[in-house]
């Protein structure tokens, strides 16, 4: 076996699907220098380690991949103009991403966003984009969509792909606002884009004190894409007014987080590490992509598609004690995505030492116990549930019972 293969340890199921392909030296994303790639043939990272030429010059690296979806961390132009093959996972955790968006709404029953008097705004319509305007519609909101870039590729007539027949054609039909439109329409906003600082469309500080102070009182803002297409300065600004609500997962800056804006007074309605796309399908799906990519690379079929650890899908029971189960869908995704208990150990890190709180925040990224997606669970039978429930959690792709067996009624406030 010839191919050495520096990776990172945190990419799951590593021996599993490169095991076999080369020589495997794995260590800590953020100790990868050149020294540790001066016999590398190839290198598989996540996003903690940015892979510039100035890595992997005078190595012997013709290989890099990322498992994860975004690749900005990745200087790719540079590294193919040295003859370098560059992978990523586009879309590995799009779902997991968008059932997170789905949970935020289901917990902030106690904010009087879950059910808004308005559409939902989705900035961006990639592969998270899609997969969270397919949730939020089958839930039955409403949805505006922004996205300048992908109406540009449309003008352009460039092909647009996705997996997925349906959302594929989504990208290519869906009818797109301004986003001067979309927040002026829009009760909750939710951030899907990537982190792009110059070009026609730049994200970065998409959102800073000029487009924050736009918003009117009451409006929810969800940042699950990049830290920095949100001014966190400007957030702590925005917050501190009194009239603004936000969830943030991602974060300016990480792992070094403003403590200001998680001040119990800041205005937060969820807060958490930056595992919103961190779920086990989303894990498989990255190493399995990355996997095939390197198996091109060598001219090898790839041979690890991560079904042994899945498993079928609905296997796993999910139980759901709150009252208003019959007739709601918000307590079944709070009980399948907890969410608080990830915000309960973010905001715990702030009482650590400042000098220590980076180091807890990755701690929690890379201890992080990964959720089931969705279609992992199934209700029990004998659940009552009614249809408009039934229909909901179905469509989000749980498994249901044969048949809805409550009573048509729900109650007129959802409880948190």
């Amino acid at each position: 076996m010839g191919l050495r293969l520096v990776i990172d340890d945190a990419v799951a199921w590593q021996t599993e699907a490169f095991g076999h392909l080369a020589q495997l030296h794995a260590m800590p994303g953020p100790s990868i220098d050149r020294s540790a790639l001066a016999s590398a043939d190839a290198l598989v990272v996540r996003s903690v380690t940015r892979v510039t030429a100035e890595l992997v010059q005078g190595t012997p690296v013709r290989f890099v991949g990322t498992a994860t979806a975004g690749e900005d961390h990745i200087e790719r132009e540079a590294l193919e103009s040295r003859g370098i093959t560059v992978a990523n996972a586009p879309g590995c955790n799009a779902q997991a991403v968008a059932e997170y968006v789905v949970s935020a709404l289901a917990h902030a029953c106690e904010h009087r966003v879950s059910a808004p008097p308005g559409p939902v705004g989705v900035v961006g319509l990639g592969h998270v984009g899609r997969r969270t305007v397919r949730a939020l519609r089958a839930l039955g909101y409403d949805v505006m969509v922004s996205d300048p870039p992908l109406a540009e590729r449309r003008a352009a007539k460039l092909p647009i792909h996705d997996p997925d027949p349906s959302l594929a054609n989504m990208a290519r039909y869906e009818r797109l606002s301004s986003l001067d439109a979309l927040l002026d329409s829009s009760f909750v906003i939710s951030l899907h884009v990537p982190l792009v600082f110059g070009g026609p469309n730049p994200t970065w500080h998409l959102f800073d004190a000029a487009r924050l102070s736009r918003l009117r009182h009451g409006q929810l803002l969800l940042n699950t894409s990049r830290g920095g297409v949100v001014d966190d300065g400007a957030m702590v600004h925005w917050l501190g007014q009194g009239s603004g609500r936000a969830v943030l997962d991602v974060w300016e800056g990480e792992p070094r987080l403003r403590p200001e804006l998680l001040d119990p007074s800041a205005g937060l309605v969820l807060a958490t590490p930056h595992v919103a796309g961190y779920s086990l399908e989303g894990k498989v799906a990255a190493t399995r992509m990355v996997h095939e990519a390197l198996c091109r690379f060598l001219g090898r079929p790839p041979d690890f598609d991560g079904r042994a650890v899945l498993g079928p899908r609905g296997t796993h029971a999910l139980r759901c004690d709150h009252p208003d189960a019959a007739h709601d869908w918000r307590p079944w995704v709070r009980a399948a995505i907890p969410i608080r208990d990830d915000e309960a150990a973010l905001r715990a890190t702030m009482q650590q030492p400042v000098g220590e709180r980076p180091s807890a925040f990755e701690a929690l990224r890379r201890g992080h116990r990964l959720r089931r997606e969705l279609s992992a669970f199934s209700i029990p039978d004998a659940v009552a549930l009614d249809p408009d429930t039934h229909m909901h959690l179905g469509a989000l792709g749980l498994g249901v019972p044969p048949e809805p067996t409550a009573p048509p009624v729900r109650p007129t406030e959802p409880t948190g």
